[in-house]
């Protein structure tokens, strides 16, 4: 006699296989350095940074001087968002905010917005001093997650250094304020309180 499958491991187990489908690592775009995180998430932002159509940053780090920000902002019930910001030489900035339709973890979505916003010296001066002031170069990966949330995932590179921080529906600290900065100073995004964590 035949026992059904427990649906929550045969969810994980469909998840996995998807991923693993979706981009193997070896043929996909390189975003991050190696051991940055384990092969589960690697394989699940590059998935989600191929569909966004992103640059990878970490490759341009090795190549360019360029001051280059990314925010990866994926939350389990709500549209997947990419902020990513370049300064300018004049000191001013570029500014492109995506977002993917909510296809449900691991399958990506499309791309349905692609704004573009040019930012002023003194708004990109203001969010720089915070970089700084929140040390954000110093900054390492939260360990630990939860079933449901959101992956803030915060890229940085300049003059050739690059940084990757990762924490899982952070309330507070420096992650939480530059993600929110980018999001809703930055982009003027108009997200509702309880679809924000």
């Amino acid at each position: 006699m035949l026992r059904s499958a427990n649906p929550i491991q045969t969810w994980w187990v469909t998840s996995a296989l998807a991923l693993i489908c979706f981009c193997d690592i070896g043929k996909c775009q390189q975003y991050f350095p190696p051991n940055s995180f384990n092969d589960f998430a690697v394989k699940w932002y590059t998935s989600e940074l191929t569909a966004f159509q992103e640059p990878s940053i970490w490759e341009l780090s090795k190549s360019s001087d360029a001051e280059v920000y990314r925010l990866l902002w994926l939350r389990s019930f709500h549209n997947p968002i990419a902020i990513r910001l370049t300064v300018q030489g004049d000191g001013s900035a570029q500014l492109i905010a995506k977002t993917l339709t909510n296809e449900g973890f691991p399958t990506p979505g499309k791309l349905v917005k692609n704004q573009t916003i040019q930012l002023s010296k003194d708004h990109v001066r203001w969010f720089l001093e915070e970089i700084d002031q929140l040390k954000y170069w110093e900054l390492k990966s939260a360990v630990g997650n939860g079933c449901d949330g959101a992956e803030w995932i915060l890229e940085g590179a300049k003059n050739h250094k690059y940084n990757v921080v990762r924490q899982w529906s952070p309330e507070r600290g420096p992650i939480r304020t530059l993600g929110s900065m980018m999001l809703f100073e930055m982009a003027r995004l108009k997200i509702p309180p309880n679809q924000i964590y």
